[in-house]
């Protein structure tokens, strides 16, 4: 008889938790502006929310590099890609939003990116899949931090957010099944409990432009200026 591989309901429940915090931040968002409590909340979410979307995709792209595998993340992330871009395009026309349909598919709306970034992560993935780790990672992150120097680097194919969230995407594809028995430890709760609380009060002392935590912006237009120490 053959046996069923049991569903790993955590990265069920993650990922529902993960979508309802999208939500409320979302709503949240217009009232961020009246509430110094609310906007550093505001932020604290951002902070979390698509980095752990990012690190859970890369945790299940195991696979990458077999083959036709290239050929199946394209159907699953560029074909909706185009899809709802077209959709969108439209909506915003007849909105009054944009005086007429405008189609550049490099050029990703909404929340689009994150189907075009996880397409590219997917290629990269694939490319550096058999270096070493403690060669790939560092690499990565310095490009992440180093990106925002460039005013080149930004929206269009979302370019800066590819370069910029890589890093904990990798992250998730590194992470294996006995790593994430140790994060299902309840020991892990009252210590994540502790760092957004920590990440709360930062905030609420000293808020940031939410634009920061997007990653689709070089360091220029964020601060008006441009230092060594930006990235910081």
């Amino acid at each position: 008889m053959t046996h069923l591989k049991e569903r790993d309901y955590f990265f069920d429940n993650a990922k529902a938790l993960l979508i309802f915090l999208v939500v409320l931040g979302h709503i949240m968002q217009p009232y961020t502006g009246s509430s110094k409590h609310l906007a550093a909340l505001y932020l604290t979410i951002f902070s979390f929310h698509m980095p752990g979307f990012l690190f859970i995709s890369g945790y299940f792209a195991k696979k990458a590099g077999q083959a036709g595998y290239l050929e199946k993340v394209s159907k699953k992330l560029l074909i909706p890609y185009v899809i709802f871009f077209g959709f969108f395009s439209f909506y915003y026309y007849f909105t009054g939003k944009e005086d007429s349909v405008q189609f550049d598919p490099f050029d990703p709306v909404f929340a689009l990116w994150f189907l075009l970034t996880l397409f590219f992560f997917h290629v990269i993935l694939v490319i550096v899949k058999d270096y070493k780790p403690y060669f790939v990672l560092p690499i990565a992150i310095i490009f992440s931090l180093f990106a925002g120097y460039s005013t080149n680097i930004d929206n269009y194919l979302s370019f800066s957010r590819t370069i910029m969230f890589f890093p904990i995407f990798y992250i998730g594809y590194l992470f294996n099944s006995h790593h994430i028995k140790m994060l299902k430890n309840k020991k892990f709760i009252p210590i994540s409990i502790i760092v957004l609380v920590i990440f709360y009060v930062i905030y609420s002392i000293h808020p940031i432009n939410s634009d920061w935590l997007f990653g689709d912006s070089p360091y220029m237009t964020l601060e008006g200026k441009q230092s060594f120490y930006s990235p910081l």
